[in-house]
């Protein structure tokens, strides 16, 4: 996914994925043949900084 962001995952898809990632790694422990906890957290970093930087454009976007 990490590389799909701006081009193929629409602003619905990458919340779902952010959730589906928060919720995997709210779980104690992982489930077997889920990537390790440090590759969730570094998926997750990417997704909040590519919604934060859409944010950032959409309101931008927004300005008169």
């Amino acid at each position: 996914y990490t590389t799909l962001f701006r081009s193929a995952l629409a602003d619905w898809e990458l919340t779902a994925y952010r959730e589906r990632l928060e919720n995997r790694l709210a779980q104690a422990e992982l489930p077997w043949g889920s990537l390790p906890r440090e590759e969730l957290q570094a998926q997750l970093a990417t997704v909040l900084t590519e919604q934060a930087e859409r944010g950032r454009i959409g309101s931008a976007d927004a300005q008169p």
